[in-house]
């Protein structure tokens, strides 16, 4: 007790010493611990910068690090540090001197040379050697840093107080180590000084990967940190399904935590053994092979003699994991291994083997192997072949492993197999980029999976396999595009003679995976209970057999194949249960048959792969032959060829062929020819007498008793058949004539003869190839019109083979002309066709005479016979109903043919024009209309300008007036424009519905109307006419009704509805009044011109929807002249028709275009007190000013002039463009 209590004392009076002595000698190095830590951090920082490739920004780390370490660890781990990132951004020399100073801080440094290039390696030992023989060169050890304690107690001078703390200590200490065995003092209880340890912070994205130290399982995942590390380098290792396992290197310092943090990667999948090229057959079963690859570093190989302890219980850095892995998850295709067993040499895959749980030893393995090995773990004594590896291990492989070393009860791997981060898979195929199905959504990721090809697949080339990671669908791998094709029914079953079909709650197909024969086999579809699936076809012909195997795996009794014909189940021919190939045969008789192979279930229970199968159906005839040609209407030709033809079943190789007469055999006609079904008689024998119970008889050549007969058939003799001219032929003299016959027999070369009833007229040929056709050249002028000709063809050797056509007609020359016809008006200035055809000899050249009545008043000699002439018509004719025109043989004038009586008429002729498109004087913007007084003033509505321009008769601009507005004087589209005997100017103010009286100077006078649809009121007016006695008459458009009203303005009367009845109109635009006060208007939706008295009572009317004379395409101004003749503008024909008062049609001018005399739209227009016509050419934007065809030349009668043929161009009818817009465009209409 007394002794416990002196060492007590004595360490405390020990203690209060060294307290002292610290206080009073500066010898406590203070900052000591915090330095340590901030050398720590630095250098990892330093490290991470490193990693990342900022070499200079590590340099600068270090470099703050080496100022603050201390001991001769520290400063040489940061001159290491400074010595790699010098040696990375390429500073050799600093490298090297850095490198030195390590080494001459802590001289037994030593890298791990696999983690360095080998410069930086060759560049250390070259190093380390120089700083070794440097040491021995001074014979002193290598400086050492001094501690910063001892210059402390340099400076604080209490070197006396330390070596007299030291002994007190140093008494204390050995007093209290002395003491006792029942106190520890602080140690271990056995003299050892106690372990300092570190720990590591071990962080990862993403979190939860399982953590290995140095190849030990810690339990715990990331992000975590493990404690009680010793000092040193050690290994981390991360491990996470669907991620690459990861490993760190990491230094840990005691009483200090380092830091692991890491992006696991995801693996890749790669797809192998399904190159371009590969063919998957729907039905067989296929293998799907698939490496996946990764990075962990755990490696491991299992070697002869080995066993598996060291790998399992003694792995060194073959870690748990592996362990794991390898041979906790155990999945062995036993039955895949026992087919490539049989079908493969068993040598290629080494000493493989598998625990059974019948044996306790490894079977086919070396009696070495340890016995921790468990049943169903796959080993491998030596692993020759990598395929074996593939096939049956849990373990990805990369490449071959090389022969390991294991020495010391250690495992030092070598090769290069690596743990995998995916424990299962999901396979997918698609076709293109699209997805088809989901081969197995979750399976082990061995490497392979065997898969039956879906049988419903479509056939294609463009189909790919995709394996995905079954936690990270983006995580895949894709094979080439490979082809997959179905199995035809007819290919399945051998039999393509046959058509198939197949049906019920589902298809048979054809497949590879069970097959009798060739290959492949048709399958029963997959059907539920109370289903069924069937295929069938039909035989014909017999008598004979059908052969066929079938097979079925099914629930006994209750799920069967069953074979039918013609609906009816035959017995015995049904299969249920486990039935393997066997063959069935049934016999049919002569005809045709439904044969059908059906599978059903019952309504519950299903067993075995619940189908049935069908393989090489034959279809085996009888021999038979059957004639096909000749038949009863047969008819062969002596001298001729014939054809005989027939079918046949069985194997009969050879036929004879006879002709027989009743039941007479006339002759063989071959002894012995292939049975190919067809043979030609090459000659058919002249010496044959003609007959109609002629028979063919085709016999086997072994077997004469198996024969057909052809019904009875008809062989005559020579014959020729006359097959034109006919009873409708007509041949015209001076012609060309076609003759055409038919001939049986052996005719070489017929005679041809012409006959007028039974009088030969001439041979036309006495002798000519029988080659069934003959052109007579030219039939003979001379020979008389008749209708009763004919035409015989003989044989030149025997006169009696003959043949004489159908009566037919000959007849002379003619000239037909078509045009003009009665019906013809036609005009001078114009240019017409003469049009005509003819028949017989008529010369090349022909006369063309134009006769007034009986009078010859024009002619044209020698005009090509080519059937038309084209004619200016002169402007010197008069007019007149009586015209005709002859046409002649220039020849002969007495062949000659005559048009119809038709009319001929003056024409019209352009005189001037003026205008363009513009706003300034005598320019134009859509002139509408156009009026002249009786000075012959021209007045023009300029629409679109808003005004009214007033020209000379020959264009000569004189003033305008109006502007775009409501007021006085001004227009909102000003339309039509008359002018009345005062020379007061009359205008329809379009857009403001009303009518504008003005000077002839353009002095405002009056107005009236407004919009609306009563007296008085309009809705869109468009034309005006003022008659004789001064009434004003005004379209009222849009209301479909006309306007009468006296000069001031007064209402009058009114007429007119929307419709097509006589007095109603659809959209009238034009009015005009003749001398007699009649009324017209163009109703232009009508098509029509209609004539009213002055009240408004309806007259007549004429026109229709065309382009031929008479008819209109929008009709839309109207004038008359002092004749009381009538003009309308027909607008979209692009023309100027005129008329008799009554509608009689009279002329025309004009087509489209925009030259002299063509209109583009024409629509108003005016006629002056001399009969000249002025047109507002509306599109073309100008006026044109048009006369009557002068006539005061006109010949005398009796004074014939020759007229000549048009040589000019002669304008194609155009079609119209759409026009930009129409006068209709801008003229609203509210109709139902």
């Amino acid at each position: 007790m007394n002794h416990d209590i002196f060492q007590s004392k004595l360490l405390i009076i020990s203690v209060i010493f060294l307290f002292i002595l610290l206080i009073s000698s500066d010898v406590l190095p203070k900052n000591n611990v915090s330095a340590q830590r901030d050398v720590d951090r630095l250098i990892r920082e330093g490290k991470d910068l490193y990693k990342n490739g900022e070499y200079r920004e590590a340099i600068v780390k270090f470099l703050e690090a080496k100022d603050l370490a201390r001991t001769r660890e520290e400063i040489s781990e940061v001159y290491f540090n400074l010595s790699t990132a010098y040696y990375a951004s390429n500073q050799s020399v600093e490298a090297k001197q850095h490198l030195q100073k390590s080494l001459e801080t802590l001289p037994e440094r030593t890298i791990d040379a696999r983690y360095y290039s080998a410069d930086f390696v060759e560049m250390f030992n070259e190093t380390k050697a120089e700083s070794i023989k440097l040491k021995e060169k001074e014979k002193r050890p290598i400086v050492k840093a001094k501690p910063a304690v001892e210059k402390k107690v340099k400076k604080g001078g209490g070197g006396l107080l330390i070596i007299l703390g030291v002994l007190v200590l140093g008494g204390g200490a050995a007093a209290f180590l002395l003491g006792g065995k029942g106190s520890d003092g602080g140690g271990n209880g056995n003299g050892t000084p106690a372990a300092v340890y570190g720990s590591i912070q071990v962080l990862s994205s993403p979190t939860g990967a399982q953590v290995f130290l140095d190849g030990s399982d810690t339990g715990s995942t990331t992000n975590t940190t493990l404690t009680n590390v010793s000092p040193g380098s050690h290994t981390v290792d991360l491990v996470m399904e669907g991620y690459e396992d990861d490993q760190v290197f990491v230094s840990v310092t005691a009483g200090q935590t380092a830091t692991v943090s890491v992006t696991l990667t995801e693996p890749t999948i790669t797809v192998l053994e399904l190159p371009i090229g590969t063919v998957w057959t729907t039905g067989e079963g296929v293998e799907i092979k698939w490496g996946v690859s990764g990075s962990g570093a755990s490696q491991a190989v299992v070697s002869t003699g080995a066993g598996l302890d060291p790998l399992i219980n003694q792995g060194g850095r073959a870690l748990s994991r592996f362990q794991r892995r390898s041979f906790q998850e155990r999945r062995f295709l036993r039955s895949a291994l026992k087919e490539r067993r049989s079908s493969e040499d068993v040598d290629s895959y080494g000493n493989r083997g598998m625990l059974s749980s019948n044996t306790s030893e490894p079977q086919g393995i070396s009696g070495e192997i340890s016995s921790s090995v468990k049943e169903g773990d796959i080993v491998h004594e030596r692993a020759k072949d990598i395929r074996d590896i593939k096939r049956n291990s849990r373990v990805g492989i990369i490449n071959a492993p090389v022969v390991p070393q294991i020495s010391s009860g250690k495992f030092r791997p070598s090769g290069d197999i690596r743990v995998l981060g995916l424990s299962n898979v999901k396979i997918d195929l698609y076709k293109g980029s699209t997805f088809n199905q989901t081969i197995v959504s979750s399976t082990e990721n061995d490497g392979s999976y065997l898969w039956t090809v879906d049988p419903s697949l479509a056939d294609g080339t463009d189909y790919k396999v995709r394996i995905l990671s079954t936690s990270d669908s983006s995580v895949y791998g894709e094979s080439d595009a490979f082809e997959i094709n179905s199995v035809d029914i007819s290919e399945a079953v051998d039999n393509s003679d046959l058509a198939w079909s197949t049906g019920g709650d589902a298809d048979w197909f054809g497949q590879a995976g069970s097959y009798y024969y060739d290959g492949d086999a048709l399958q029963s579809g997959a059907v539920s209970d109370s289903q069924l699936s069937y295929v069938q076809t039909t035989v014909t012909g017999g008598p004979g057999s059908l052969n066929f195997y079938w097979k079925v795996s099914s629930e006994n009794t209750f799920d069967n194949l069953t074979f039918y014909v013609d609906g009816v189940e035959v017995p015995n021919y049904q299969i249920s249960g486990e039935v393997d190939w066997e063959q069935k045969t049934y016999s049919i008789g002569g005809g045709s048959y439904l044969v059908k192979w059906e599978y059903k279930k019952d309504s519950s229970l299903s067993s075995g792969s619940d189908c049935g199968w069908l393989d090489k159906v034959e279809l085996i005839l009888d021999n038979t032959i059957t004639i096909t040609n000749p038949t009863s209407s047969t008819t062969w030709t002596k001298g001729n060829p014939a054809d005989i033809t027939w079918t046949s079943t069985g194997s009969i190789t050879n036929v004879k062929i006879d002709l027989y007469k009743g039941i007479t055999l006339q002759e063989t006609i071959i002894s012995s020819t292939a049975n190919d079904g067809t043979y030609t008689w090459a000659t058919v024998n002249s010496a044959l007498a003609d007959g109609t119970d002629y028979k063919v008889r085709v016999s086997s050549t072994t077997d004469s008793g198996l024969y057909d007969e052809s019904d009875a058939f008809t062989i005559e003799g020579n014959s020729i058949t006359v097959t034109e001219p006919t009873s409708s032929t007509s041949w015209t003299q001076g012609n060309p004539a076609n003759i055409t016959w038919t001939s049986t027999g052996s005719i070489t070369n017929v005679k041809i003869d012409l006959y007028k009833g039974i009088t030969l007229q001439e041979t036309i040929i006495s002798s000519t190839a029988n080659d069934g056709t003959y052109t007579w050249a030219q039939v003979n002028s001379t020979l008389a019109d008749g209708t009763d000709y004919k035409v015989r063809v003989s044989s030149t050797t025997d006169s009696g083979v003959y043949d004489e056509s159908d009566a037919f007609t000959i007849e002379g020359r003619s000239i037909t002309v078509t045009s003009p016809t009665s019906a013809d008006i036609w005009s001078t200035g114009q240019l017409v066709n003469v049009t005509w055809t003819s028949s017989g000899a008529v010369s090349n050249y022909v006369d063309l005479d134009v006769y007034k009545g009986t009078t010859l008043v024009g002619y044209a000699s020698s005009i090509d016979n080519d059937g038309i002439f084209s004619w200016l018509v002169d402007s010197f004719y008069v007019e007149g109903t009586d015209y005709k025109i002859r046409i002649s043989d220039d020849t002969d004038a007495s062949i000659y043919g005559e048009s119809g009586i038709f009319t001929l008429n003056h024409g019209y002729e352009y005189v001037h024009q003026w205008g363009s498109y513009g706003s300034v004087d005598a320019l134009f913007d859509d002139p509408c209309d156009v009026a002249v007084d009786s000075s012959g003033n021209v007045y023009v509505t300029d629409s679109t300008n808003h005004r009214i321009q007033k020209f000379t008769s020959d264009g000569t601009f004189l003033i305008n007036w109006g502007s775009n507005g409501s007021g006085d004087g001004q227009f909102s589209f000003p339309y039509g424009v008359a002018v009345d005997s005062s020379n007061y100017v009359y205008v329809v103010d379009y857009g403001n519905h009303r009518v504008q009286k003005f000077t002839s100077g353009g002095t405002y006078v009056t107005q009236w109307g407004s919009n609306g649809s009563g007296d008085g009121q309009f809705f869109y007016p468009q034309g005006i006419a003022v008659d004789n006695i001064g009434y004003v008459y005004v379209c009222d458009a849009g209301n479909d009704r006309m306007q009468k009203f006296t000069s001031t303005g007064l209402f009058v009367i009114k007429w007119g509805s929307y419709g097509s009845g006589d007095g109603q109109f659809n959209y009238s635009t034009g009015i005009a009044v003749d001398s007699n006060r009649y009324v017209y208007v163009a109703d232009q939706g009508n098509n029509r011109i209609q004539k009213f008295y002055s009240d408004g009572t309806f007259a007549t009317k004429w026109g229709s929807y065309g382009s031929g004379d008479g008819q209109f395409d929008y009709p839309t101004g109207i004038a008359v002249d002092s004749s009381n003749n009538v003009y309308v503008s027909d607008s979209f024909n692009d023309r100027i028709q005129k008329f008799r008062p009554d509608g009689t049609w009279v002329t025309k001018w004009g087509s489209f275009g925009s030259l002299d005399g063509e209109f583009n739209w024409p629509e108003g227009l005016t006629v002056d007190s001399f009969g000249y016509v002025y047109v507002s050419d509306f599109y073309n934007y100008r006026i044109q000013k048009f006369q009557a065809i002068d006539t005061s030349s006109s010949l005398s009668l009796n004074s014939p002039r020759i007229i000549k043929s048009y040589l000019g161009p002669i304008k194609s009818s155009k079609t119209r463009p759409n026009k930009s817009r129409t006068p209709l465009t801008r003229r609203p209409r509210n109709k139902k």
